[in-house]
């Protein structure tokens, strides 16, 4: 059983080395920025929509609490005129309203916390996504560097990885890879 465990893990010793060759850094990394963004995107899209709901939560209960105002100065006018059928329908009416305005209260409350630990998150995804990015351009301009035999420090300036790539671009890419690929079989 020794050696059977040793040549599975042999076989898969291999297959991940043929796929770490297969593999593309450059395309990795780049899709791995564009998950980055995307997730910081949707964290923003979440920042939003609880900012949307802090607001509504907000105007309720003012409309609420405008709302017990006026049914209070009518439960004093009625204690004042000792119509006590009308106040007890009001203190009815108002006691589920004032609960209600505590519950939009701390809704509100709760809402401000989630929404200022977001915005703290976000921010550091950002700056995390900026030194990735920009780590990302020194990495692959130092790639570009050696791939093309340029050994001049300091040759061209740092690219954003975020940037599409031009159509010409592209082409030099692609050329440069085929003469490397295909450079040493010419007998086609």
């Amino acid at each position: 059983m020794g050696i059977f465990s040793r040549m599975v893990n042999l076989c898969k010793a291999d297959l991940h080395g043929v796929m770490d060759q297969i593999e593309d850094k450059g395309l990795l990394l780049r899709q791995h920025l564009r998950d980055m963004s995307c997730a910081i995107g949707d964290d923003e899209a979440k920042l939003k929509a609880f900012n949307e709901r802090r607001r509504n939560t907000l105007s309720s209960r003012r409309m609420l609490s405008d709302e017990i105002q006026k049914i209070d100065s009518d439960l004093t006018m009625a204690i004042e005129k000792q119509k006590d059928d009308i106040a007890r329908l009001l203190i009815r009416k108002i006691y589920p309203m004032k609960k209600h305005h505590d519950e939009l209260s701390n809704i509100e409350q709760e809402l401000h916390l989630q929404i200022s630990q977001l915005a703290d998150t976000i921010q550091v995804q950002r700056m995390e996504y900026e030194k990735y990015k920009l780590r990302a351009a020194d990495w692959m301009q130092e790639t570009r560097r050696i791939d093309t035999g340029d050994n001049a420090p300091g040759g061209n300036q740092t690219r954003w990885i975020a940037d599409e790539l031009s159509a010409e671009e592209v082409e030099l890419e692609l050329l440069q890879r085929k003469d490397k690929v295909l450079g040493g079989n010419t007998n086609e």
